[in-house]
């Protein structure tokens, strides 16, 4: 492979194109700068000898590209061209190069989230050998991921798994995600817990039920961006998808409102997924006793004491459903958390119970799995080709932060793990990434092609 700065040169050609692209989420022009991004990225695959296949899905264009066996061991490369939010005063749509605390940087909006990624992956690619009878490299270039990634990632996929441009059984995926040159996984231990919640037992909880009703009074916000996503005139296709979901499977719910939307100083623009959905019950619907309980253990879920081996971010708490029985209300709760110990966990979910007058038998743990297995060796060959280039230890066993398309390999049982650049203020000002990413990162992507075909 070429020298440091011959890569370096050719990753920061690609990435001032791609930043020139405004992608943002809501193009006003049709979606006309995604179809150019996209079109730039087609013809960067086909320079280097990939074949290339074009998808559109609700005016959301993206594209895959692939060299090597068919039906063979395949390297799958993620990256989103999307950008979060579109503001003129925030960076432009150039790069600027400066200096933080001693390193050097470079500036522009969506440079670490992701076309940074993207861009190191292509020139990770110029001037790689590999025997195309040894496996298939594929890339695929989505543009809809800020927004949920039903009409990118998930839909593309779908196709992809179809026509057996990627086999489901045979690949290793990376997700160009910014993660400061680590690796992180996206998955979790499951537990699936059942809670029986007697309906004629005298419950003493009326402080805690005060608590709950004094919640769900309506909250305020001085900023108009804010205000439109609370009360219905902005709406967030995650957010309507939560609503809907509270709504469907929660009896007795009041209402939803948003909350972590979180604004900048620099921008009147919001942040393009609220980061929180709550569910707020009228205890006038769910008039038995039980219900005092019921509320009380639904509002603690929202301050959970569960921890996690590697992460505390990314836990995933989530009331499945709530069956109401002669006797007692069932409610089906699934926790999705980075630890694996169940006794831990079951001892977690007893004591929340306890607290709010649930008696002990009333919790039983239905179901267990450790889907962080379902990974095999992956992350660790991915770290060690980091660990190579880097030339010392990379983790590979923390959770990532927040939501990416990487969930969408992952439900499919696809080993999966997230590596991208080191940078920060994505969905912000002041979005940066390292220049060193620019000289490293392509030489990981490549050692990391070369592990997965070995």
């Amino acid at each position: 492979m070429r020298d440091s700065r011959g890569i370096e040169k050719t990753a920061f050609g690609h990435l001032k194109k791609l930043v020139s692209f405004r992608t943002n989420v809501f193009d006003d022009e049709g979606f006309s700068s995604h179809n150019r991004c996209n079109d730039y990225l087609a013809g960067e695959l086909e320079r280097l000898g990939f074949s290339t296949r074009r998808f559109e899905f609700e005016g959301r264009p993206s594209v895959v590209g692939w060299r090597g066996k068919e039906n063979s061991r395949t390297f799958v490369f993620n990256g989103h061209f999307d950008i979060a939010a579109d503001n003129q005063d925030w960076n432009g749509f150039h790069l600027t190069e400066s200096e933080l605390n001693g390193r050097e940087i470079i500036r522009g909006k969506a440079t670490a989230d992701m076309k940074a990624g993207i861009a190191c992956f292509l020139a990770g690619l110029e001037g790689m050998e590999f025997s195309e009878k040894s496996g298939r490299v594929a890339a695929m270039f989505v543009s809809d991921e800020e927004t949920g990634g039903t009409r990118g990632t998930k839909a593309v996929l779908a196709k992809c798994l179809a026509e057996k441009i990627i086999p489901e059984n045979k690949s290793f995926v990376v997700v160009g995600e910014p993660t400061k040159l680590e690796v992180t996984t996206k998955r979790r231990a499951s537990y699936l817990y059942r809670i029986r919640i007697p309906r004629n037992r005298e419950m003493h909880s009326a402080s805690g039920l005060k608590k709950v009703t004094e919640n769900a009074r309506p909250l305020h916000s001085a900023h108009t961006s804010v205000s439109a996503f609370r009360d219905g005139r902005q709406k967030h296709p995650l957010f309507e998808l939560s609503q809907k979901y509270f709504a469907g499977k929660l009896m007795g719910v009041q209402e939803i409102r948003v909350g972590g939307v979180s604004e900048s100083l620099h921008s009147s623009a919001p942040n393009v997924v609220p980061s929180i959905g709550r569910a707020y019950f009228d205890p006038k619907r769910i008039p038995e006793s039980g219900s005092h309980a019921l509320l009380l253990f639904i509002q603690k879920l929202f301050f959970p004491p569960f921890h996690s081996n590697f992460s505390h971010y990314g836990i995933t708490i989530c009331p499945n459903r709530l069956e109401r029985m002669e006797h007692e209300y069932v409610l089906w709760l699934d926790i999705r958390i980075m630890n694996n110990n169940r006794r831990q966990m079951n001892q977690s979910v007893s004591r929340l119970a306890k607290e709010c007058g649930i008696p002990k038998s009333g919790v039983s743990l239905f179901r267990h799995k450790h889907s962080l297995e379902e990974d095999g060796k992956w992350p660790k060959t991915v770290s060690d080709a980091a660990s190579r280039v880097l030339g010392f230890p990379v983790s590979h066993m923390q959770e990532g932060r927040g939501q990416s398309d990487a969930s969408f390999f992952a439900e499919k049982g696809i080993p999966v793990v997230e590596l991208g650049c080191e940078g920060a203020n994505w969905h912000s000002p002041n979005e940066f990434i390292t220049k060193h990413s620019l000289r490293v990162l392509p030489k990981i992507y490549a050692e990391t092609i070369k592990a997965a075909l070995a």
